[in-house]
């Protein structure tokens, strides 16, 4: 059998488990009412400096519309990728958002002098705390758009390569959160 692994985020609740138990490995799929507007396009079970060396999706409940789900071949990914593309990738400073907190709409009603010091403060507590709890460097950006019009401050890992080598069979995959 498989040994049950925690998620990378598990000591910040970033993702509920399925029965409420803190310690539990099964986690809620990222389909909850606050992530309704963002597309959660392929990616890597992988965040920091942890990834799970298997993982198992299960549908505990039919969706009762849509549910579509896809599964990828890194290799197969990787062998299609055009070597230009992937020079071009390499290049650039890819980062990815690992969580969203947005609730900051209430600094939008401050007086427009006391915003900057305000976000300034309150960037700079929540940084401290996440960064307290993860295993890897957060940097929080101001989401420009906002979060359905809210203010929002986005939790960004540090830049990951696009390619990674497969630690057992040595094969190169396509990397991607």
């Amino acid at each position: 059998g498989m040994n049950p692994c925690l998620d990378p985020l598990h000591s910040v609740s970033a993702r509920p488990t399925v029965n409420g138990d803190k310690n539990s490995p099964v986690y809620e799929a990222v389909n909850k009412e606050s992530r309704k507007n963002f597309f959660i396009g392929m990616h890597n079970e992988f965040v920091g400096t942890r990834a799970p060396r298997a993982a198992a999706f299960v549908c505990f409940k039919a969706a009762e519309e849509g549910g579509e789900f896809l599964i990828a071949d890194g290799r197969q990914i990787f062998r299609d990728l055009k070597p230009e593309l992937v020079e071009k990738l390499y290049d650039r400073d890819i980062r990815y958002s690992v969580m969203e907190l947005p609730f900051f709409g209430w600094v939008d009603n401050l007086p427009e002098f006391a915003r900057p010091g305000v976000m300034g403060a309150v960037k700079g507590l929540a940084s401290a705390a996440i960064n307290s709890k993860v295993d890897f460097s957060v940097d929080l950006q101001w989401g420009e758009g906002g979060y359905d019009q809210v203010k929002m401050l986005q939790a960004r890992a540090p830049s990951q390569p696009p390619i990674l080598v497969h630690p057992v069979t040595g094969e190169p995959h396509w990397f991607c959160n």
